[in-house]
């Protein structure tokens, strides 16, 4: 059945989420609101009342000294600093393996095709070496059998011419 959502219902619901959460979004709180009460309420409203309650856990207190209160600021942003440090140390060192990493195949992959690129070339001069080996032993067969075709032409005239000339005698 639809259920109507009380603004308390929805704040508290907002400031357990925040009290537990360090970012809490509009979606987040109508999930937890549709697992609680089966029922989410309207995105507006749930963005009206998150929006208060932020606000109320943010606004600074003044409970403490207020340089108990700039002390407790300070150290958090000397601790934001420090962090910050070491996440651009990181970011730094990252960088540098990638780049590292990009060279090492760049390498590899330009040895690979100097490597391809010379055995294109070998094979290339391999071929043209045999071709001209075969075409010279081409060449020397053909002139072979043209030897050997004359020969055997001279041996058939030559018997016939004796055949002739006894003939006219």
């Amino acid at each position: 059945m639809y259920q109507k959502l009380s603004d308390a219902v929805i704040a508290q619901t907002c400031r357990e989420l925040l009290q537990t959460q360090r970012r809490v979004t509009v979606r987040r709180v109508s999930e937890e609101l549709r697992c609680r009460y089966q029922a989410k309420g309207k995105n507006a409203r749930v963005a009206r009342i998150l929006r208060e309650e932020t606000s109320r856990m943010v606004a600074p207190s003044y409970e403490g000294t207020p340089d108990a209160e700039i002390a407790r600021l300070q150290a958090a942003l000397r601790e934001a600093e420090r962090e910050r440090a070491e996440a651009i140390a990181r970011a730094g060192l990252s960088e540098e393996r990638e780049r590292s990493h990009q060279d090492l195949w760049a390498d590899r992959f330009a040895e690979r095709k100097e490597e391809y690129e010379q055995r294109l070339a070998q094979a290339i001069k391999r071929c043209e070496r045999d071709s001209a080996a075969q075409q010279l032993r081409l060449h020397q067969r053909i002139a072979e059998l043209e030897r050997e075709n004359a020969r055997l032409a001279q041996a058939a005239v030559a018997p016939s011419a004796v055949v002739l000339i006894d003939n006219m005698l």
